[in-house]
């Protein structure tokens, strides 16, 4: 069963984090040694998941998730979201397209000590690329 804290540490980095750009809080919330996987790449620390964060959000600056489920065993807690946004800045070297996004996706978080020890993310990278016209199918 998740616990409480848990359950707040994992809504707390989607929307004060991720939705508002509170990224000191991950100060708070993530062990010093986090380690995020996105599918493609390897973040380790709580630096490294700013920059990230950062980086996502100076290409989407409105962007938004929206907790769809939440499921939990043990150490980890699974969320499927919705993540929407404009693109208004460059995104691994595509310029703004000015177009909205609507994604979704999954995130599993595990947990040691009521603080966020490790992630693993997966989204519709495809579906974002065909939205904003970058590719076509």
């Amino acid at each position: 069963m998740m616990s409480t804290e848990q359950q707040k540490v994992n809504d707390r980095v989607i929307k004060e984090v991720w939705n508002q750009g509170n990224l000191g809080l991950l100060d708070e919330l993530c062990d010093p040694n986090y380690v995020l996987h996105d599918g493609t790449t390897i973040i380790h620390g709580i630096e490294g998941f700013k920059q990230y964060i950062e980086r996502d959000r100076k290409s989407f600056p409105d962007v938004h998730f929206t907790i769809e489920d939440e499921v939990a065993e043990g150490d980890k807690v699974v969320t499927r979201f919705i993540c929407r946004g404009a693109h208004e800045g460059y995104l691994a070297g595509i310029a703004p397209t000015g177009k909205r996004m609507t994604v979704s996706g999954m995130i599993l978080n595990r947990f040691a000590n009521d603080r966020l020890v490790e992630s693993w993310i997966n989204f519709d990278t495809f579906g974002m690329m065909q939205q904003l016209g970058v590719i076509s199918f």
